[in-house]
């Protein structure tokens, strides 16, 4: 039987390591569409800048960090200077929480993101 690893947390840089990676190895990257409920990392979207400036990154699911990170955020800072970013998808309901920050956060990516079509 294989031994499973415990699963990491969204916090957890390492996670996205093997897809930092796999970004830095392949020749010419195209497109990626990150299709995830979690934040893009920072340096998943530095990686994809310097490694395939011209490749186009799509958000399915944008998602904001859900514990107390204010506009000091640095997967938001990055995601808001990418290059790359062609495109971005959010779901935002309202909550019952006390202050969401989810609205004013993607407020913020949308006029920095200089090549944002939809």
């Amino acid at each position: 039987m294989q031994k499973r690893e415990p699963k990491k947390s969204a916090d957890d840089p390492s996670k996205w390591t093997e897809l930092i990676e796999l970004v830095t190895k392949i020749p010419t990257l195209l497109r990626l569409n990150f299709k995830v409920y979690e934040p893009i990392p920072a340096a998943l979207a530095e990686t994809l800048a310097k490694h395939h400036p011209k490749a186009q990154l799509t958000m399915e699911n944008w998602t904001k960090r859900p514990h107390g990170q204010n506009h000091n955020d640095i997967d938001q800072i990055a995601l808001s200077k990418s290059r790359n970013l062609v495109s971005t998808h959010a779901d935002i309901w309202a909550t019952d929480r006390i202050v969401d920050l989810r609205i004013p956060a993607f407020v913020r990516i949308i006029p920095l993101a200089l090549n944002l079509k939809t």
